[in-house]
C-alpha cells in the first residue's frame, strides 16, 4: 500500500488510538514500573480536531487509573515469556459483581490492512454481533487471561469497555480474563495460564506441569477430595495452614486460597442472598428481603386486585380497607394508618429534611434508597433486579414495569 494512502479512512481512529496509547505508555506507565511496556509503532500523520478527543480520553484513563485511589494496580509480569510484561493485581479485597470502571480501553474497528503480526497485533477483539475486528487499547490492555477468570467483559459504550467481577478476588491476587476459546490455538492448546499448568492441560498436556505449590500438587494427586466451606487443610509439605472457601479463586469446582489476616470470613450461621450479597443474621431477615427480589405478589388482597411480596405488607394494607387507628398530621391534618408514614410525612414535608446528594452529579435525593437505584442505573451500572426471561434491571419498579408489559 502507498504509504500516502495510510492510513486507510476505516482505520484513522485504530491508528490514533495505537498513538495516543503509545504516548501514554511512555510519559505514565513505564515510570512507574521502571521498564518500557509494549509499543505499537504506529507511523505519525496529521491528526483532525475531531480525533484529538481519542488522545485526551486515553490519557484521562491512564490517569484515573494511575492516580485513583483504586483497589488493584500494575505491576512488572513474564511469566508468558515475554520481555518487560505486565500484569494487573487487587491491592485489596474485591468483591464479586463489582465494576472495576478505571480498568478500561478504548476500541475502534480497523481493517486487515493495518495489522503488522508482531508489532501490533497484542491488543485485538473481535465482536460476536458484527464480527468485526477492534483495536482495544488502555490499562484492561495489561489483564492476562486465565481459563478460569475473576472478571469479565463490561461495555460502557460503543468505544469504551470495562470489566466486571465474577468472583471474589483477594488482596495480591491476579486479576484475569478469558480471552476466548480458540485464542491460544484450537480450543486453547497452547495455553500456558496457570489454571493450565495447574490441570496439566493446554500447553502443559504436552509434558509433566511444574508444581511449586503443595497443595496445588495434592490436588493433581487427587489427594484432596470433597472439601466444604470452612475446612482447614494442611499443606502437605511446609505445614503451611490453607482454609478453603467458596466463590473465591476457583479451580474446577473447588476454590483454594491462602486468606490475608484482614479479609473478612463470612459467618457459617449468616445468611447471604445469591443476588445481591448482602448479609443476614437472621433467616426471618433473610427471606424478607429475598421476597423483595420477586415482583410477583404471593400475597393477595381480598377486597381489591392488589398483591404483595410479603404478609406483613397486606396486614398493613388492610387498613386501608378497615380503618383501624388514624395517625394525624398536627400541622396539616393529613391522616395515615400507619404511624412510620406519619413520621415520614413529617420529616419530607414539614421538618425540610436535608436531601441526600449523589456524589456524581448534581440530583438530589430524599432517602438512601433511591440514591441507590441511581447509582445502580446512571453511575455503578448494577442491575441486581432480574427478570425471568434474563432482562436485568437496577430497580424494583422497572423490574415490575417490564414483567407487567411482557406479562411476565
Amino acid at each position: 500500500m502507498d504509504s500516502a494512502e495510510w492510513p486507510l479512512k476505516s482505520d484513522r481512529r485504530a491508528a490514533v488510538l495505537c498513538i495516543a496509547d503509545d504516548a501514554c505508555l511512555n510519559t505514565i506507565v513505564d515510570p512507574r514500573l521502571g521498564m518500557k511496556t509494549h509499543r505499537n509503532r504506529t507511523p505519525q500523520f496529521h491528526l483532525k480536531d475531531c480525533e484529538l478527543a481519542i488522545i485526551k480520553k486515553q490519557h484521562e484513563i491512564y490517569n484515573n487509573f494511575l492516580s485513583k485511589d483504586i483497589p488493584y494496580t500494575i505491576l512488572p509480569h513474564n511469566r508468558f515469556g515475554e520481555v518487560n510484561g505486565a500484569k494487573v493485581v487487587a491491592t485489596k479485597n474485591i468483591l464479586k459483581n463489582i465494576v472495576l470502571f478505571e480498568l478500561c480501553g478504548q476500541l475502534f474497528p480497523f481493517s486487515d490492512h493495518f495489522l503488522v503480526p508482531g508489532v501490533n497485533d497484542f491488543s485485538t477483539v473481535t465482536s460476536s454481533v458484527n464480527d468485526k475486528n477492534y483495536m482495544f487499547l488502555g490499562p484492561i490492555a495489561f489483564i492476562n487471561h486465565d481459563c478460569k477468570p475473576n472478571v469479565k467483559w463490561h461495555s460502557r459504550s460503543k468505544t469504551l469497555s470495562c470489566v466486571v467481577t465474577v468472583a471474589t478476588i483477594c488482596s495480591t491476587v491476579e486479576i484475569t480474563v478469558f480471552y476466548g476459546q480458540n485464542f491460544f490455538g484450537y480450543k486453547n492448546c497452547e495455553c500456558k495460564c496457570r489454571t493450565c499448568e495447574i490441570n496439566a492441560s493446554g500447553f502443559f498436556s504436552k509434558k509433566t506441569a511444574v508444581n511449586t505449590d503443595p497443595l496445588e500438587h495434592a490436588l493433581q494427586e487427587q489427594q484432596v477430595k470433597h472439601l466444604t466451606t470452612g475446612m482447614e487443610l494442611q499443606s502437605v509439605t511446609d505445614g503451611n495452614k490453607i482454609v478453603v472457601f467458596k466463590h473465591l479463586i476457583c479451580y474446577d469446582d473447588i476454590i483454594f486460597i491462602s486468606v490475608p489476616s484482614d479479609f473478612y470470613i463470612v459467618p457459617d450461621d449468616s445468611f447471604q442472598c445469591d443476588k445481591c450479597n448482602k448479609l443476614f443474621k437472621y433467616r426471618s431477615w433473610f427471606t424478607n428481603h429475598m421476597a423483595s427480589h420477586d415482583v410477583v405478589g404471593l400475597h393477595n388482597c381480598n377486597y381489591c386486585p392488589k398483591t404483595f411480596k410479603r404478609r406483613d405488607n397486606l396486614i398493613r394494607h388492610f387498613l386501608t380497607h378497615f380503618g383501624g387507628i388514624s395517625h394525624d398530621c398536627k400541622t396539616c391534618g393529613q391522616p395515615f394508618h400507619l404511624k412510620h408514614n406519619l413520621k415520614t410525612h413529617i420529616k419530607y414535608k414539614h421538618e425540610n429534611c436535608v436531601r441526600i446528594k449523589c456524589t456524581k452529579c448534581p440530583i438530589t435525593f430524599k432517602d438512601k434508597r433511591n440514591l441507590g437505584y441511581h447509582m445502580n442505573i446512571k453511575h455503578d451500572y448494577k442491575y441486581p433486579y432480574k427478570c425471568p426471561c434474563g432482562e436485568c434491571f437496577g430497580a424494583p419498579n422497572q423490574l415490575h414495569k417490564h414483567r407487567r408489559k411482557y406479562e411476565h
